[in-house]
């Protein structure tokens, strides 16, 4: 189980761009963390710069920026290894795809314990293993 988050701070990428970006996080997500393509979720949320703060103060709404989170089972990212491969990745796909922007791009692999994953109303550890992509 998998999923990534890109969050975009300022205007969203035309529907082209968001197909492509789709596409190439859940690429990271299945040829760096061996994640099932099956399983492997992605998003794109957009949301506008004044709802965002840095240092406590509002972002003016001309503030552009990206952050981006690999959300995966706990021992399931493969090492540091990996995690280096997935952030250098991700961030150049940040840059050539949406520009540098205002703000640092921000990459964070979160781990989940597998008991707190749940799936079409079952903890993951209860389900069978989905086979590694190669």
């Amino acid at each position: 189980m998998a999923h990534v988050t890109l969050t975009v701070v300022g205007q969203p990428p035309p529907p082209e761009q968001t197909a492509m970006l789709l596409r190439d996080l859940t690429a990271i997500l299945v040829e760096v963390f061996g994640r099932s393509r099956e399983l492997a979720t992605a998003s794109i949320v957009h949301t506008p710069p004044g709802s965002w703060a840095l240092g406590g103060d509002l972002l003016s709404d001309s503030t552009s920026g990206a952050w981006v989170t690999f959300h995966v089972v706990e021992g399931a990212a493969g090492g540091q290894g990996a995690k280096n491969e997935a952030i250098r990745r991700a961030t150049e796909l940040v840059w050539s795809s949406l520009g540098s922007g205002d703000l640092p791009i921000n990459i964070l692999i979160d781990e989940l314990p597998p008991q707190n994953w749940g799936l079409n109303g079952r903890i993951v550890t209860q389900l069978p293993l989905p086979k590694r992509a190669h």
